[in-house]
């Protein structure tokens, strides 16, 4: 085996870490969404107008709130 060719074997080796590293960083980032369905489960139903009535009409007016703030 050459010198240039054990380097350029080194260098891939490295680089082939560092690709797994940033996989399993970004695996690691992904968060199940199904951890937030209890924490807003029954959240809408403290939104009530003075008169009693729901303030959001729908799921979507509710999460645009959230989202807009």
């Amino acid at each position: 085996m050459n010198i240039a060719e054990d380097t350029s074997i080194k260098d891939l080796q490295r680089l082939k870490k560092k690709i797994e590293k940033q996989i399993n960083a970004k695996k690691n980032k992904k968060v199940k969404k199904e951890n937030f369905y209890n924490h807003i489960k029954d959240d809408h139903k403290k939104h009530l107008r003075s008169d009693g009535r729901k303030l959001f009409r729908s799921v979507v007016d509710y999460l645009e709130c959230y989202i807009n703030g």
